[in-house]
């Protein structure tokens, strides 16, 4: 998500486009697929450059991003999940070109 925000910061709607698309994957693989709804729509805001949609959907990505947080948080017991690796994730492009494990 860190790169999302420069992307955003920087006002570079290919690198949105590209961030968003990863995280997109990363929430699939996840199971957060409110989380990969959003980011779908910022991928789609990063193609068509029209980043003054960004501020209401970045919103929602952070609301649902501690949902998210919360619910794995439920699941598995608050110290239990290794948190880290979910922001890893999260915010990683590189986890795309992981193989899956199997």
């Amino acid at each position: 998500m860190r790169a999302i925000f420069r992307a955003i910061g920087d006002n570079d709607p290919e690198a949105l486009e590209l961030n968003a698309h990863a995280l997109k994957g990363s929430c699939t693989v996840i199971g957060a697929l409110g989380m990969k709804d959003i980011a779908y729509k910022l991928e789609k805001i990063g193609q068509s450059s029209h980043l003054d949609e960004v501020p209401g959907v970045l919103n929602r990505l952070e609301d649902e991003f501690a949902l998210v947080k919360e619910e794995l948080e439920k699941k598995t017991g608050k110290n239990k999940f290794p948190l880290p690796l979910l922001v890893f994730i999260l915010s990683s492009p590189q986890f795309i070109s992981l193989p899956a494990p199997i």
